[in-house]
C-alpha cells in the first residue's frame, strides 16, 4: 500500500515532500517485533498503542512490553 501513496503523491507533483505514515490502534499486547520491523521496512515511521482505560498494574507492564519493542538509534 505505501508504494502505492507514494506514487500518488508523485503523481500530485508533492514527491520528494515529507510524508509522514503512521498506524493507530496496535494492540500492545499482541504487537511482535516481527510486526514493528515489518512496518519499519515499509517506511511507517510513528505506531500509536491504543490502551484501555485500567489501571496501572495492567497499563505498565503492557508499556513495559511495547517499549522493549522499539528500535533505538534508529
Amino acid at each position: 500500500l505505501l508504494p502505492e501513496y507514494r506514487q500518488f503523491m508523485a503523481d500530485a507533483g508533492r514527491e520528494g515532500e515529507p510524508m509522514g505514515v503512521s498506524i493507530f490502534s496496535i494492540d500492545p499486547a499482541t504487537v511482535s517485533e516481527a510486526d514493528v520491523d515489518h512496518y519499519q521496512e515499509a517506511g511507517v515511521e510513528r505506531m500509536v498503542v491504543m490502551l484501555a482505560s485500567e489501571k496501572e498494574d495492567t497499563i505498565l507492564p503492557l508499556l513495559d512490553r511495547v517499549a522493549g519493542l522499539i528500535p533505538v538509534g534508529d
